[in-house]
């Protein structure tokens, strides 16, 4: 039968002494529409123009635990879904590094396990970087709020800047209601945190 990992490894191993590499992507791309085919009972030929790393789906159960407990914290936060998408696709790439480091557990993680996988960007645009950076940081951060990692233990993950001047943008009335909203809806730990960090900037 069928088998995504088994696809998965095909297409990484084999396939490109067979294939032009354009056509392996088409292969990956046909096994995610098979897969929303399998799982949704549908085809969205329009939802793939091409094959993207599937980070989640090479996780051990004990990573993917904790990221989809983070992602249903961060949607109960109301943060938007690309925010929301692109943290879980950072997230996950980090616990692949993990994984391939040799990690069984979150108990085995270390500072120095965490600035070795900021490291391996180190080639990449400093947004990029910062997008990674970030996922990571408040994913350890929900795991230190619930006392399991360290206090602290966020601080391995450097914060980034670029140098570029902004133009201060001033918060509509709309984005105050909004503000409102989230401070009344949040019940998550992070959520909390973020809104007594909003009450302490506005005051």
């Amino acid at each position: 039968g069928y088998c995504r990992q088994a696809a998965d490894l095909w297409a990484k191993a084999a396939a490109g002494s067979v294939f032009d590499p354009k056509y392996i992507k088409q292969a990956y791309r046909s096994f995610d529409l098979y897969d929303d085919c399998v799982s949704k009972g549908a085809v969205f030929p329009n939802k793939y123009n091409s094959h993207n790393p599937n980070y989640y789906d090479q996780l051990p159960l004990w990573c993917k635990e904790k990221i989809d407990r983070f992602v249903n914290d961060r949607n109960r936060e109301g943060k938007a879904e690309s925010t929301i998408r692109q943290n879980r696709s950072h997230i996950a790439k980090f616990c692949l590094f993990l994984v391939s480091e040799g990690l069984e557990s979150f108990e085995d993680l270390t500072p120095e396990l965490v600035k070795k996988s900021i490291l391996q960007n180190a080639g990449l645009a400093i947004g990029t970087r910062w997008s990674y950076n970030y996922g990571v940081r408040v994913f350890l951060i929900s795991m230190e709020i619930r006392n399991e990692l360290r206090s602290g233990f966020h601080l391995a993950v450097p914060r980034l800047c670029s140098d570029e001047e902004k133009i201060v943008n001033v918060m509509t009335q709309s984005d105050m209601d909004s503000i409102t909203a989230y401070c009344q809806n949040a019940s998550s730990p992070i959520g909390l945190r973020d809104v007594a960090i909003l009450k302490l900037g506005m005051n």
